[in-house]
């Protein structure tokens, strides 16, 4: 608790200065931009076991969003700006993300709701895939039956420590000997969006501090990249269960050369939001990505993940393959194309294949995505 608090307090007090240092007025008020997007997918889906989702052809169109972006810089160099992310996606349309920026010499210092350094600074072989709906960090789960897999995707989730777009302090130190620094601060994981203060719910984490640390190079022909980030956060557990702690960590590799990158992953998400004592986990992972994007229209990648967990009833076990492709057919136009294989097995699934009337713990199957996306 108490590096806790000395990094928060770091982090106001430089807030605090730069605020400070911000009294001069800036020549031009901040400039409204707007950019966006809108796909269209068609997929054809075959797998053991549907139950919810679609066998066949199936047509999508709920993803689109576009962010408002306003800055400016002041007289004594301050920049500042704000952002407003709205997702028009179905019954999930509404404002997404909003945060205020600033940035100067000294570093950035974020506020609202957005991403923590704990996955704004994460990277794996999920940053490799969206050539094109971006892989096993993409949309497979709109057609595909994951039977409740825990460990599907990399991502820490709530367990884990990710906040998400919960309200939050974010600041990011300048690149120093090719080092960056960033650290998050959420006092509350519900509170998102929000006119008033959340009330204490389980489910949720309090006092979450949020890490990542990463470095990049250049060495002759080769980039490099490496990173690590981590979370930690209290647990409300006020109902009668008496739940683990938030905690959890990803750490990853990139490589570079001429036109090919290749990157690699590794998450646990620890046992947050567990029975304590219980002997579940929410999981952990590998990621691989490999992409190729030579000079031109096209663009290539393959991926693999792995990703495993302990739950009540045995070792729950994902295996997810994904090749895509895109083509950009005009400026601000793509067409894409991905393939996907899924195995998950569950064994504490409470999904009842309703062929056979019997629980279902394991489903196997492809998917295959066609789509068109048009960026402005």
């Amino acid at each position: 608790m108490t590096m806790r608090k000395t990094l928060l307090s770091t982090t106001a007090i430089v807030g605090a200065s730069m605020l400070g240092a911000a009294a001069a007025q800036a020549s031009d008020p901040p400039a409204l931009a707007l950019d966006g997007f809108l796909r269209f997918e068609a997929k054809w889906v075959d797998q053991d076991f549907s139950n919810g989702r679609s066998h066949g052809l199936h047509f999508e169109s709920d993803d689109a969003g576009f962010n408002m972006n306003a800055a400016a810089t002041a007289d004594n160099g301050l920049k500042y700006s704000a952002k407003i992310e709205i997702d028009t996606d179905g019954a999930n349309a509404g404002v997404d993300e909003t945060r205020i920026r600033f940035a100067g010499d000294w570093g950035i210092l974020d506020l609202g709701d957005e991403d923590g350094a704990e996955d704004a600074m994460a990277y794996g072989g999920e940053n490799q895939q969206c050539y094109g709906q971006c892989g096993y960090d993409g949309g497979a789960a709109s057609a595909f039956n994951f039977i409740g897999a825990r460990k599907a995707s990399p991502n820490l989730g709530t367990g884990g420590g990710d906040t998400g777009d919960a309200s939050k302090i974010t600041y990011y130190t300048p690149r120093i000997g090719n080092f960056q620094l960033g650290i998050s601060y959420t006092p509350d994981s519900g509170n998102n969006l929000a006119s008033t203060i959340s009330a204490s719910d389980q489910g949720d984490i309090r006092n979450v501090v949020g890490l990542g640390l990463n470095y990049v190079d250049t060495l002759g022909d080769v980039s490099v990249r490496l990173h690590g980030t981590g979370a930690w956060g209290d647990t409300d557990d006020d109902a009668a269960a008496t739940l683990e702690d938030a905690t959890g960590y990803m750490l990853g590799m990139g490589l570079g050369w001429t036109d090919w990158n290749l990157a690699v992953g590794y998450g646990n998400a620890g046992d947050g939001l567990q029975t304590v004592n219980g002997g579940q986990d929410n999981g952990e992972w590998i990621s691989t990505g490999l992409s190729y994007a030579p000079e031109g229209d096209w663009g290539y990648a393959i991926g693999y993940f792995m990703g495993e967990a302990s739950r009540a009833a045995g070792e729950e076990d994902t295996d997810f393959f994904t090749a895509n492709a895109t083509y950009t057919w005009a400026p601000g136009l793509q067409l894409y194309g991905e393939f996907d294989w899924i195995d998950v097995f569950n064994p504490s699934s409470t999904i009842t294949n309703t062929t056979t009337n019997t629980l279902a713990n394991q489903n196997e199957g492809m998917v295959v995505t066609l789509g068109t996306r048009v960026t402005f």
